[in-house]
């Protein structure tokens, strides 16, 4: 009866154990980089750019696109990034790399927090500075705070043209 009774205990236990390993594998595939690099994906428009005297560019826009971050600016690319994410850090961090043609390439340091349609991105000032470590800006540093908004299906569909 023993035997039964402690066979019947371990085998729960394994049990239990098997699927609390399913289940965190499972999280971690869901929140894997590879899946979050894909939900920045789209066109975004400017809603706010705070900090480094930076005013809100009203025709800017931004396309992300399977880790490439280009900037648009009156119709013309003004900035094409290459960036990678790491977004099991508190705040998620990003890794961008400067790559636009008649720039030197350089990297800068960011944070990021995407929740729904709103992306916000949290520059450092400047190659050399620090990964910010919240969303502010500072215009002594140059720490600038974009909070861009997913284009809809239609404006996506309206503005192909860019």
């Amino acid at each position: 009866m023993y035997r039964a009774v402690f066979a019947k205990g371990v085998s729960m236990c394994v049990s239990k154990w098997l699927v609390s390993i399913i289940l965190a594998a499972a999280c971690c595939v869901s929140c894997s980089p590879i899946d979050e690099a894909r939900a920045l994906d789209g066109e975004w428009v400017w809603k706010s750019l705070n900090g480094a005297g930076f005013a809100d560019p009203a025709s800017a826009w931004a396309e992300i696109d399977g880790g490439r971050l280009t900037i648009h600016l009156d119709g013309k690319v003004i900035f094409v990034f290459t960036f990678t994410l790491d977004s099991l850090a508190t705040p998620k961090a990003m890794d961008l790399v400067d790559v636009t043609d008649n720039h030197e390439p350089r990297r800068l340091l960011a944070i990021y927090d995407l929740k729904g349609d709103v992306l916000r991105i949290c520059l450092a000032g400047g190659e050399h500075e620090p990964r910010p470590r919240e969303f502010t800006s500072d215009r002594t540093t140059g720490r600038a705070v974009m909070t861009l908004t997913r284009k809809s299906a239609s404006a996506r569909y309206k503005n192909s043209a860019h």
